[in-house]
Formats: structure tokens, C-alpha cells, sequence
């Protein structure tokens, strides 16, 4: 779905005309790229017919006037232009997502790219992942809220009623006050930085090739924060293979492994790594459990204060009980 976009870097703002283009309906191209036992990719190809940009004379007065951008008013532009959109579908044998991922030459002014996901169902409330917590949010905004348009912000993914949208560095997204709907921003062009003057930032325009890469998969609601919001954060980062021959001596082991806890439902694995000091490991986990949930180290480690400082009195243990939203840092220091 697209709209018009007279906002700002900060805020969204749609045209005076509410003109919106769909690809419902838009006959599209088809081609199956690849189609094995261990993988299915097909490729979705629409010709949208997009307005070029906000009407000119217009906006240019609203912006030189300094128009507070929930009072304008100006519609789209008359001309039009081809706006391509490739959306390429990946499964994977077992997979427990499909990878959608979009690529757009955006050569169109003053608008906005929305995925929608219909829910089939209706409820008040959603969940989202934010820093080091995921929130249960209303779908209807309140009276104090000033924004024109009900844009929240997300980490990784909102989830509705069976249905998660796992993104990869798309914060924007719009639940639909009955939520009917899970609308995910791909694609933002606008031309100002902010709302408190005339600050042109041409570069919000988004000009060029672009990728919007998200996943969406189906949960069970009641193991939300136990399993989904894992595999969630997992799809942020796709494994890799690096070939390693020429780069050390001797042989490497055919399996290794890293692992310094046993998996624990609830906790999500924050980071690994080095201590400043370089004499010592650090591994932080947070809770998104509602309940104390228990997390059992492979070797004893320290608990740290916040700046990953160990006192000799802390207790040297495998076994931790995590309290709900507590984030736990231990230290181990480097055998000598």
C-alpha cells in the first residue's frame, strides 16, 4: 500500500487527498527462481503506476510558510510514474518462517511503502519488542496522543493473535485500531529533517535501490515470550561460512562448540564477549518472562555490577535464578 508522505523525517503525514495506491488486484509477474527439496524461492513482480511527487506548488508554500505538519493539506501530484516492486518469497526446508525480501528502484518523491498483513482476527492489543523488553501495547492510541498518524516503533517484531512480523531494520510499523491489520513501513520519502522549521534533507527521499528484508511466521500466543521471541532475534542475523584454509596452521576440529549455558526459555542471549580489561569473559542474558526463570552456566561465573565489575565476595556459581525484565551480566575471569 502506498500513500503520500508530506511529513517529516520524524513524523508521517498523509496527502490533503488521501490518494493510495494498492497492489490488489495489480496483475503481477511470477517466476519460481528455485524449487528443490531443500528450498522454494519465487519471485513477485508489480508495475505500480505511483504519483511522482507531492503537487509542487503546494508543498513548496506549506514548507516556506512553515506548516506545522499535522495542519497540511496538499495533495498529490497529477503526474504519475512507474514504481517497480520485486518481492522475492523464501522457505526453507523446516523452516519455521517465510523470508520476504523487497527491492524497489524508488525514483518517486513524497510518499510511503507499507506491507499489510490481514490478522483474520480482532483484539485491542498487540505486543512488540522494545529495548531489553517486550510490551503489550493498545491498538488505540489516547487522547493526549498527538501525532496524525498511529506509527509505533518496534526492535525486531510485533506480534498479533498468531501472527509475528520479524523485521530487519524496519522500526516502523501500524497496528489497525481492531486488529484487523499488521501494516509494516518498507520504505519512507520525505524531504524535511523536522517539524520546528524550514530544514530541507533531500536525502530523505530514499532515491535509488532499496531492500526491505522481514520475516513472517506463526506462534502459539502462550509461548510468545518463551520460544517465538527467541527465534525472533535469531532471523536478525543469518549464519554464515567462511573457508578458513590458508589462514591457520595445523588442522581445525570438524565440531566445536561455544556454548556456555544451556538453553533457557524466556531469556534471550544479549552478548559475548571480551572484558575491557582483556583478562576476562562477559556474558549478559535479559528476561522477557513474566516469572522467575532459572539459567544454568557450564562453568561458574561471577555476577558483575553495570560496569562488569566482579567483587571476590559475589558468589561463584552455575546455577541463577532470573527475575522477570532483570538483566544479568557475569564475569569470568582467564585461567592463569
Amino acid at each position: 500500500m502506498d500513500q503520500g508522505d508530506i511529513g517529516n523525517e520524524y513524523m508521517f503525514k498523509e496527502t490533503g487527498d488521501k490518494k493510495r495506491i494498492s497492489t490488489e488486484n495489480l496483475v503481477a509477474e511470477l517466476t519460481v527462481l528455485e524449487s528443490s527439496k531443500v528450498r522454494k524461492i519465487v519471485e513477485i513482480r508489480h508495475r505500480m503506476m505511483l504519483p511522482e511527487s507531492a503537487d509542487t506548488e503546494a508543498f513548496v508554500d506549506e514548507k516556506a510558510r512553515v506548516v506545522w505538519h499535522p495542519e497540511r493539506v496538499s495533495p498529490r501530484s497529477k503526474q504519475s510514474r512507474e514504481f517497480v516492486v520485486r518481492t522475492r518469497l523464501t522457505l526453507d526446508y523446516g523452516s519455521k518462517a517465510l523470508k520476504v525480501d523487497v527491492r524497489m528502484d524508488n525514483q518517486v518523491a513524497d510518499h510511503r511503502l507499507r506491507a499489510i498483513f490481514p490478522t483474520g482476527t480482532a483484539c485491542a492489543t498487540h505486543f512488540a519488542d522494545s529495548v531489553f523488553e517486550i510490551v503489550e501495547r493498545p491498538n488505540r492510541v489516547s487522547e493526549e496522543w498527538q501525532n496524525p498518524s498511529n506509527d509505533q516503533r518496534q526492535q525486531a517484531f510485533v506480534a498479533l493473535a498468531g501472527l509475528m512480523v520479524v523485521n530487519r531494520g524496519l522500526p516502523e510499523y501500524e497496528v489497525s485500531v481492531d486488529g484487523s491489520e499488521i501494516r509494516l513501513t518498507l520504505l519512507r520519502a520525505n524531504s524535511e529533517m523536522g517539524d520546528w522549521g524550514n530544514f530541507p534533507a533531500p536525502e530523505a527521499q530514499s532515491f535509488g535501490e532499496q531492500v526491505a528484508e522481514f520475516y513472517v511466521m506463526p506462534y502459539v500466543e502462550e509461548t510468545l515470550r518463551m520460544e517465538a521471541a527467541k527465534r525472533a532475534y535469531e532471523y536478525q542475523m543469518e549464519p554464515f561460512a567462511v573457508q578458513a584454509d590458508g589462514q591457520h596452521d595445523g588442522e581445525l576440529s570438524s565440531h566445536m562448540e561455544f556454548a556456555m549455558w544451556k538453553d533457557a526459555p524466556g531469556l534471550i542471549f544479549s552478548s559475548w564477549k571480551r572484558a575491557a580489561s582483556r583478562d576476562a569473559e562477559i556474558l549478559r542474558f535479559y528476561s522477557v518472562s513474566e516469572r522467575m526463570q532459572e539459567l544454568v552456566l557450564l562453568s561458574d561465573m561471577r555476577k558483575t555490577t553495570i560496569l562488569e565489575e566482579a567483587s571476590p565476595d559475589e558468589e561463584l556459581a552455575t546455577n541463577w535464578q532470573i527475575a522477570p525484565s532483570e538483566i544479568i551480566t557475569w564475569r569470568k575471569e582467564d585461567e592463569k
